[in-house]
């Protein structure tokens, strides 16, 4: 793997995570609001009501439930570009 490839590797990592941290400070204080309203338009729509309003509240329910996944992800793919440089620099270090 060439060095642009591992620097991705480690931008796109930190960026997931950095993404899902900061979507975590902000939403994860108002879960239980999100999950109250998130149940209110499930209830709303088996009466027919249905609106963009809660749209937006199940995206938000799903960011709630599954931002972690981006930490994991954010995490796995920078140490992957981390470990790969290191082995690029171990292999230069035995052939020169």
């Amino acid at each position: 793997m060439n060095y642009p490839q591992r620097a991705m590797l480690r931008i796109v990592g930190v960026i997931l995570f950095l993404l899902a941290l900061i979507f975590n400070i902000f939403i994860m204080p108002s879960s239980p609001n999100i999950r109250m309203a998130d149940n209110i338009c499930n209830v709303a729509g088996l009466f027919g009501g249905s609106g963009t309003e809660c749209v937006k509240v199940h995206f938000l329910r799903l960011g709630v439930d599954y931002s972690w996944i981006l930490f994991v992800v954010g995490a796995v793919l920078f140490f992957i570009g981390v470990w790969v440089g290191l082995g690029a620099k171990g292999k230069k270090e035995i052939l020169g």
